[in-house]
């Protein structure tokens, strides 16, 4: 989700894209993202999950793991990309981006509402 928000401030001026360690098998997006996009005015909710690999690393200048269990797991099989990794909430720490997919419709709200605050102060925060 953060992928559709960062695309839709940025629109063409830098290009992101989604992947996850192991992602969910699923050629959608959860129902209570769709939602959460929709009502921010983002209308772009196609979403195919994607897994990480050497390339998508190579050919990017900075990948953000959601939280520090995904960037010692990004650490760990990609030793050699270590400098191109941070934390999405870089600068801003305090924010909950846990994975919310097994959370109930509020928390996944909060999580999301938090993903949306940290991408639309993206540029402030990485010096872009």
């Amino acid at each position: 989700m953060a992928e559709k928000i960062l695309q839709d401030a940025f629109k063409d001026e830098l290009a992101f894209f989604s992947a996850g360690i192991s992602p969910i098998t699923k050629a959608s997006m959860d129902p209570r993202s769709i939602e959460f996009l929709t009502e921010s005015n983002i209308n772009d909710v196609y979403h195919m999950p994607k897994k990480i690999n050497n390339k998508m690393i190579e050919n990017s200048d900075l990948v953000l793991a959601m939280d520090t269990n995904i960037l010692i797991e990004l650490n760990k099989s990609f030793k050699k990309y270590m400098n191109k990794f941070k934390l999405f909430s870089y600068g801003q720490p305090t924010y909950n981006l846990s994975d919310p997919y097994k959370y109930s419709k509020d928390d996944y709200k909060e999580i999301m509402t938090n993903v949306k605050k940290l991408s639309l102060n993206f540029r402030e925060r990485f010096k872009i």
